[in-house]
């Protein structure tokens, strides 16, 4: 930090204005990133300097004096190297548009209320799962920087969440209008493997042996801070593995074009926009391309796989993901049960 006070120096301009460079912190690849105020007397720009110096000053003695931004800045920039690209690039993006009321506001002049009120504000524009965000990232930076702080906000109730899983007969739909086209290795990747789109995207041809009919999940590709695609290692340690392949999976990877390094070489992006194209082109219900991943898990659910092989195959490092979200029956399976059910009460209580 006190490389940032030095920094901030008032020096006179060709144009006799005067101008006062400070240091902000880092850039996402780690050079320094300087800021510069321009002012038009000296001692404008000396005010300027000295104020930067005496609240540098003020964080370096007591963190809490930073504001919540300043916080997140400082996190990010202390974990940079622990942080994965697609969690700093959340918490850019929740820095940006998230709390604004509190952004401004140092740690220590934080007070309950003021939180309970931003947060009321929040839950009225937005899904509880997002409050619950917001005020998370808020707990984080003050248990880092604040920690003699206890929040203790009302939140709003969670929501079950609704998951989507397409019927077979509308799998077998999209995986018939992909085929021959550039989606169909895509598609059968989440379908018959559980791939998430992040991993698709990072598989490698390296990583393929159609001889053996086996393929290996070493790399995923997610969006940093600044929506570039950035390789990264998967999502858990159980994210790196090996999956055997099915025949119609090995056939459309024979057949598939080699551009490059990387399987799939467009965009993930591209990927989506293609794939919800192909949807409406074929009259399919539109869904996302991460709900392909739900029918692998749905199909060992009704092979009776064991969890914990399901969720190895899924690259999960633990089952209650694949109890709590995935494993949900496919309702024409459950619109039979219940019919079965009904049937045999209407028989016996008549």
């Amino acid at each position: 930090m006190e490389r940032s006070v030095l920094m901030a120096k008032a020096k006179q301009l060709k144009s006799g204005r005067w101008r006062v460079q400070y240091y902000k912190g880092k850039k996402p690849d780690g050079r320094p990133d300087y800021g510069s105020a321009t002012f038009e007397t000296e001692i404008e720009a000396n005010i300027f300097a000295l104020q930067y110096k005496k609240h540098n000053r003020e964080i370096t003695h007591n963190p809490a004096n930073m504001t919540l931004t300043e916080a997140i800045d400082r996190y990010i920039e202390s974990n940079n190297a622990i942080l994965s690209p697609s969690t700093i690039r959340e918490y850019r993006q929740e820095q940006r548009n998230w709390l604004q009321g509190l952004m401004n506001t140092k740690l220590n002049r934080l007070t309950q209320e003021m939180i309970q009120r931003a947060i009321n504000e929040e839950a009225r524009k937005h899904a509880p799962k997002t409050v619950r965000n917001m005020h998370g990232l808020l707990s984080t930076m003050l248990r880092e920087y604040h920690p003699e702080f206890r929040l203790n906000t009302k939140l709003p109730p969670k929501e079950k969440r609704e998951i989507v899983i397409p019927e077979i007969e509308t799998v077998i739909q999209i995986i018939s209008a992909a085929k021959g086209t550039y989606l169909e290795v895509p598609v059968l990747l989440a379908v018959c493997l559980g791939l998430r789109r992040s991993e698709i995207l990072g598989l490698k041809w390296d990583c393929i042996d159609l001889k053996n009919k086996t393929i290996k999940i070493k790399k995923a590709i997610v969006l940093d801070e600044n929506n570039s695609q950035i390789e990264k290692n998967p999502k858990s340690y159980a994210g790196n593995r090996g999956i055997d392949i099915p025949n119609i999976l090995a056939d459309a990877l024979k057949k598939h074009p080699k551009d490059g390094d990387y399987v799939i070489s467009i965009t993930g992006c591209a990927m989506y926009k293609r794939f919800i194209s192909l949807l409406k082109k074929n009259d399919i219900p539109l869904l996302r391309f991460h709900d392909l991943r739900h029918v692998n898990a749905s199909v060992m659910l009704k092979l009776n796989i064991p969890n914990r092989y399901a969720a190895e195959r899924m690259g999960h490092s633990t089952e209650d993901m694949l109890k709590s979200v995935y494993q949900h029956t496919l309702k024409t399976e459950k619109k039979k049960i219940d019919t079965k059910v009904n049937a045999f009460l209407d028989k016996i209580f008549k």
